[in-house]
């Protein structure tokens, strides 16, 4: 079989037998890639060029000029007669390394309240160089048969002056009969039999602001999309705190949890400060602007695997068939967040968040408010895209470099735009929760089980949502050739004043049509967009453009797409179109995180020893999704960990899944420095004079001579 493009002008045709080589050329130069057919080999084997001996069977090949120094590929075809397939792997590849999972811990006692046990396992190593991620859930749940009853705790004694609800907790009795549901979400029994409803903000006509509706969701500090918002931003307390909503010109009545809550549009947009010429340096600038108190290091987790904990009180099953999205795939394949599109190629590839469109995180059980005078789903809306985290968006554009699998003659730049419409900030105290956060509270155990924490907290993040912005945003990574950039002598600045659309301070959205924006130049523009041609000459320095765009109307995030799919860079107009929609459909776009065990209320039944496992949980989800549980890369590359597989994002002039091909021509003068990776932290020591310390090591395992640039040992109060 050929592996060879027909478009090549020259071919040796190499013929090898155990006993000679006999060869047969069009032109004076061998030809392109390695194409072997033979029976079945016990192993890959590592074959150099023109020594290849003792064949047991005809070996043809087919020799390019540019791999006469080095032969990255080989290529099978295996079969026994029931059908073949084809097995690609590279010259030097490293032994895959399988995930592998910890035994199960044993089941828990028979829970008489949920009526399920538990077991947890850990990751001890994940997947890499090729082998099986690890997508599995680490804790499983199944139905028992309790062998004691449920204790239920008895409703609370009401004070005169106040009114028991259904539910049995105590309101206020001035809350009775006012049009809101103070009871919460699923208890309406103090909207009955009402002769007279005295609605707190009388006949004005107030409307629920989305924006303070979803104020709150949970972020997951590993980059997957919380499942649930703890709290009830339906809940007003009787009060009619309102504020009116510039676009609509509608009053918004603010729910109870609402501190403040401004509208001021702002218009904002970036360029990263200089070109990348490697990926790893690309990311390490995204994960800088998402960073919090918690290393995590280049660690992510795009999607749950844990099965939720609000399930845990019903229909009890495992892990596996719980909607775990590990075992229906890849956590990652099943929501990127942006599109892989080429300039030129047309067709725009669909990706489930154009335009912020998703399953909103207000299906969560939570029931509508109802009232005489006010009204749900008018003013703003959300998009909720990606579960209204923002960093979500960005661990999904992370995602997607990190499957580009060469950066040889690449150059990376980054622009980013915003609109930002308002800023909310919650209350500091009294904070208003859900009735269903609380049941999945109560359902945690007070003994440590990591499998059920860990479930609590993919369902409502590892933090929440202190203070807010929402809008709209676009991220856009321009890939270039490096070649082109320097045959037709293109700058930084150029290529700047072409991909940036040049807004930037406080605008209203409905007047952004008339504000003219960056006029660019169009003789030099010409050289940067792509055409669709083989001619160095001719062709555009932009290669591919990975998008990400929240808020915003669909239909406009796609048509910014196909725009960016075929010209590579960004019309005003297609800009100010999806601008102007992002008023009636924003998502968050920056949270400032407080941790989740501070969502429980102080005076919940055992809430003390329940945030303190929490902490704990949130400490120990961080270390098993740790990126020190991965082998490092050779030649300066750098690891990372993205649902349970370690990749090596390689240095320019390096290639591999492990960095272990070098372009020798590409490195010529520059030295690769020799890099290890950190082992994961021992526990910490017992606390001595108020102070605790912990190691670790660094791991050299496949890379001779490298080295870890840190420190080996931390110290910490206790």
């Amino acid at each position: 079989m050929s592996a060879v493009d027909s478009s090549n002008e020259c071919e040796t045709q190499t013929t090898l037998t155990p006993d000679r080589r006999s060869s047969s050329s069009n032109c004076s130069l061998p030809s392109a890639k390695l194409t072997e057919t033979r029976a079945p080999p016990t192993d890959f084997l590592f074959i150099k060029p023109w020594d290849i001996l003792k064949a047991s069977k005809k070996i043809q090949l087919s020799v390019h000029p540019s791999f006469l120094t080095t032969l990255p590929l080989l290529t099978y075809e295996r079969g026994n007669g029931q059908g073949s397939r084809r097995e690609v792997r590279q010259i030097n590849d490293p032994a895959s390394i399988d995930c592998k999972m910890s035994a199960w811990s044993e089941w828990t006692s028979c829970d008489p309240c949920t009526n399920t046990t538990h077991r947890s396992r850990g990751i001890e190593v994940f997947g890499q160089f090729k082998g099986s991620r690890c997508i599995s859930p680490v804790g499983e749940r199944r139905p028992c048969k309790p062998s004691t009853k449920c204790q239920i705790d008895p409703p609370p004694v009401c004070k005169s002056s106040q009114w028991q609800c259904a539910s049995g907790i105590c309101i206020n009795k001035n809350l009775k009969c006012n049009g809101d549901n103070d009871c919460g979400e699923s208890d309406t029994s103090d909207e009955d039999d009402c002769d007279v409803i005295r609605s707190p903000c009388g006949k004005t006509a107030v409307f629920e602001s989305d924006i303070a509706t979803q104020a709150g969701y949970g972020i997951n500090i590993l980059g997957s999309g919380p499942r649930m918002n703890p709290f009830n931003n339906r809940l007003y307390n009787g009060q009619c705190n309102r504020i009116r909503d510039p676009t609509t010109l509608d009053y918004n009545r603010l729910p109870w949890n609402i501190g403040v809550l401004n509208y001021e549009t702002k218009v904002e947009e970036s360029s990263s400060k200089e070109m990348y010429e490697d990926i790893h340096s690309l990311i390490k600038e995204i994960t800088t602007e998402t960073s919090n108190t918690y290393e995590v290091g280049l660690s992510f987790k795009f999607s749950p695997t844990e099965p939720s904990s609000a399930a845990a009180g019903g229909d009890a099953g495992s892990a596996g068939d719980a909607g775990s999205a590990g075992d229906a795939g890849s956590a990652g394949d099943a929501g990127s967040a942006g599109d892989l599109v080429s300039p030129g190629e047309g067709g725009d590839v669909a990706s489930p968040d154009e335009g912020g469109e998703a399953a909103s995180p207000s299906e969560n059980g939570e029931a509508e408010g109802s009232s005489g005078v006010q009204n749900s789903g008018h003013g703003i809306g959300i998009s909720a895209s990606a579960g209204f985290d923002t960093k979500t968006e960005k661990t999904n554009i992370i995602k997607q470099l990190s499957e580009i699998t060469t950066t040889k003659r690449k150059t990376f730049m980054r622009v980013k735009g915003r609109v930002e419409l308002a800023t909310y900030r919650m209350r500091q105290r009294g904070l208003e929760v859900s009735s269903t956060f609380l049941d999945d509270v109560d359902a945690l155990p007070l003994t440590y089980e990591k499998g059920q924490y860990f479930a609590f907290l993919e369902d409502y993040g590892t933090h929440f949502t202190k203070n807010g912005k929402s809008g709209g945003e676009y991220e856009l990574i321009y890939i270039m050739n490096e070649d082109i950039l320097k045959l037709k002598q293109v700058t930084e600045s150029t290529v700047k004043d072409c991909v940036e659309v040049g807004l930037k301070g406080s605008v209203q959205l409905s007047k952004l049509g008339d504000v003219e924006g960056h006029v660019k130049p169009v003789d030099k523009c010409d050289t940067i967009t792509n055409k669709p041609t083989d001619d160095k000459s001719t062709r555009g320095v932009i290669d591919k453009v990975l998008i990400a765009v929240r808020g915003g109307s669909p239909a406009t995030a796609v048509a910014m797409k196909s725009q960016l799919t075929k010209d590579g860079i960004l019309d005003y107009t297609q800009y100010v179109e999806w601008a102007k929609t992002v008023s009636a459909l924003p998502a968050l776009i920056h949270s400032d995180p407080e941790p989740i065990y501070n969502a429980i209320p102080l005076d919940f039944p055992d809430a003390q020893p329940r945030r303190d496992n929490l902490r704990r949980a949130v400490d120990d989800y961080v270390a098993e999704y740790s990126v020190c549980k991965c082998q490092p890369c050779q030649n300066g590359g750098t690891v990372i960990q993205i649902d349970g597989e370690c990749k090596c994002m390689c240095s320019p002039g390096t290639e591999g899944v492990a960095c272990q091909i070098v372009d020798m021509e590409m490195v010529k003068g520059k030295s690769l420095e020799q890099l290890g990776n950190w082992g994961c932290w021992t526990p910490w020591s017992p606390c001595s004079e108020r102070r605790r310390k912990r190691t670790r090591t660094c791991n050299t395992r496949g890379v001779p001579n490298g080295i870890c640039k840190g420190d080996t040992t931390s110290e910490d109060y206790c």
